[in-house]
């Protein structure tokens, strides 16, 4: 067995779901099969890459390992087929864009105007939508890309890391933090925190991992967010203080203010369906990456 990009995508998928049923599903595979694989590659390998018993899979030393060094090579893959889509070029045809709908409505006016200059005669739809039913969209066909916040069960896509978002803490105006220029994650220890429910944003347990890592645990509020819209409302009227990635924030908003997170970053990716050829994403590719690296998008001080 020669290791293809395909091995290592279904060894990403058990390692992060690590559960070999659910890895199957969102694989579109038998079970049966992708154990055969993940078994192949192991012995293409000489290593154990799962502990597996009947009631948990865990990685090996071994697994964890290759699981960074797999993720490196598959996104980097990922990042040079989207460089060739770019030089493939072409501004003619016609693109469905999901773009997350908490993005600031600047950041979609400016994917557009720059769409608009580097292929005048595209034509788009932009779909505005949360995260995780985007990911859904571009892996069922029905969006041929999308701009998506640390997506899941991206395994089976091409995904290119278009910027890393910094963390923006939202608290009440009469907060005592409220004035400072900015804050950790450590100050915001004994808060309760106001967390999106999992349909709409797939970082919540990347959330929990940054403040273990920062020495605590967070406290869930009792009002669970279903409703982006709805957040900083809830922060307004004290159920809870909101973190949210700097893309994420909406100056002028009543009631709250945005204060720098320092330290930890969340990743933006453009995602499309890693068999999609189509000449219309190059200009799409080069749009995107344009706007994103774009220091006017990021908030230092709202």
């Amino acid at each position: 067995m020669s290791i293809e990009i395909r091995h290592l995508r279904q060894f990403l998928a058990v390692a992060e779901e690590l559960h070999f049923t659910r890895a199957a599903e969102r694989l579109h595979l038998a079970q049966p099969a992708l154990s055969a694989q993940i078994k192949k590659l192991e012995q293409e390998l000489g290593v154990q890459l799962f502990r597996r018993n009947t009631r948990a899979v865990e990685l090996t030393a071994a697994g964890q390992e290759l699981a960074v060094k797999a993720r490196a090579v598959v996104e980097s893959y990922d990042s040079t087929l989207a460089t060739a889509a770019q030089f493939r070029g072409g501004g003619a045809g016609h693109v469905s864009l999901g773009v997350s709908s908490r993005f600031r409505p600047t950041m979609r006016r400016s994917i557009l105007s720059e769409l608009a200059t580097v292929a005048p005669g595209l034509s788009l739809d932009m779909v505005s939508e949360s995260s995780v039913r985007l990911v859904q969209a571009v892996a069922e066909g029905r969006v041929d890309a999308a701009v998506v916040i640390a997506p899941a069960n991206v395994a089976t896509l091409r995904a290119l890391r278009v910027r890393d978002a910094h963390l923006i803490a939202t608290l009440p105006t009469a907060h005592p933090l409220a004035a400072a220029s900015s804050v950790t994650l450590w100050d915001l220890r004994d808060e309760r925190w106001i967390l999106p429910s999992s349909d709409v944003f797939a970082s919540n347990s990347l959330m929990h991992a940054m403040c273990v890592e920062a020495g605590f645990r967070l406290k869930v509020a009792s009002t669970a967010s279903s409703n982006y819209d709805d957040d900083f409302v809830g922060v307004a009227e004290g159920h809870g203080i909101e973190v949210v990635p700097d893309v994420f924030a909406r100056p002028g908003s009543q009631g709250v203010t945005f204060v720098p997170v320092e330290g930890p970053t969340i990743p933006i990716y453009l995602i499309a369906q890693a068999d999609n050829g189509s000449r219309s994403l190059g200009p799409v590719f080069r749009a995107v990456a344009a706007t994103m690296s774009s220091d006017e998008h990021l908030l230092v001080r709202v």
